[in-house]
């Protein structure tokens, strides 16, 4: 399950339990509802703070 709205993914396991994923949701994704393929798995790259000087 999608909640647009708040940028998540809920996948739903046996019993009722669920795992949540944060995800990205385009402009398309706000007005479509129904049953898809996740087509793109990504993760967010790492990032270190720059040195100090």
């Amino acid at each position: 399950m999608i909640d647009p709205t708040h940028a998540v993914l809920y996948f739903v396991l046996e019993g009722g339990r669920a795992i949540r994923y944060g995800i990205s949701v385009g402009r398309d994704g706000f007005g479509w509802s129904g049953i898809a393929k996740v087509s793109r798995k990504g993760s967010w790259p790492t990032w270190d703070p720059p040195r100090r000087k």
